[in-house]
C-alpha cells in the first residue's frame, strides 16, 4: 500500500478535532476548513476499514468533496464510482456520498461515522432525513456524526440551528470564526 498523504489540520481544526463527541456540530465561518475537516476524517476512517456516509445539500457540493477524497485516497482505492457515489478502499473501508435532496439518503447502510456538510443550507424537512434515514445508519456500530456548516441565520426551524442550540438533539457544538484559520489573510 502506497503512502497516503492527508491534509494537515491547522490549529483551529486541531481544536475542533480534540473537542469531538459522538454527535458533533462544527459551526464555523466561511473558509474555516469544515469540508477539509470532514474529508480528512472520512479518509482516515476509510483507511482504517471503517464505513463512512457523507451527506450534503446538493450534488455540486458533494461532487467537489468526492473529487478531493478520491485524490487523497487514490493509492488505496479498490473500486470507485462517482456516478454511484461510492469509494471502496483496499483496507475494506467504504465512503458513500449522498445528497440531502434524497429523503432516503443512507437507507440500508450502516456507518461508523456520518458526515453532514453545509447542513444549514439543506432544504426544510431535513430533520426527517436525520431521524428516519441517517441516524439509524449509526446503530450497528454505535456510530458518530459530524454536522458541519456555516450558520444560516438564527432560524429556529433550521435543523443545523436546532442541533447547535437545543440540548435534546444530543450534539456538542464547536464554534469558530473564519479567522480561526491561520491561513486566511487578516481583515483590514
Amino acid at each position: 500500500l502506497e503512502l497516503i498523504t492527508l491534509p494537515t489540520f491547522h490549529s483551529g481544526q486541531i481544536a475542533a478535532f480534540n473537542a469531538r463527541s459522538r454527535f458533533f456540530a462544527l459551526r464555523c465561518g466561511r473558509r474555516f476548513g469544515k469540508t477539509a475537516f470532514i474529508s480528512t476524517v472520512a479518509c482516515a476512517s476509510a483507511i482504517k476499514g471503517k464505513f463512512v456516509g457523507i451527506f450534503a445539500p446538493d450534488y455540486r457540493i458533494l461532487s467537489e468533496t468526492y473529487n478531493e477524497i478520491a485524490d487523497y485516497l487514490s493509492p488505496a482505492i479498490k473500486q470507485s464510482s462517482k456516478m454511484e457515489g461510492v469509494i471502496r478502499t483496499v483496507t475494506g473501508g467504504r465512503i458513500d456520498f449522498w445528497t440531502l435532496n434524497n429523503p432516503r439518503a443512507g437507507r440500508s447502510r450502516k456507518y461508523h461515522i456520518a458526515m453532514l456538510d453545509e447542513v444549514a443550507f439543506a432544504d426544510r424537512g431535513r430533520e426527517d432525513i436525520w431521524t428516519k434515514s441517517i441516524k439509524p445508519t449509526l446503530l450497528d456500530f454505535t456510530g458518530a456524526c459530524v454536522a458541519a456548516s456555516t450558520p444560516n441565520g438564527a432560524n429556529t426551524d433550521n435543523f443545523f440551528w436546532k442541533i447547535c442550540n437545543l440540548p435534546e438533539y444530543g450534539f456538542t457544538e464547536f464554534h469558530a470564526p473564519t479567522s480561526a484559520n491561520p491561513y486566511m489573510p487578516a481583515e483590514e
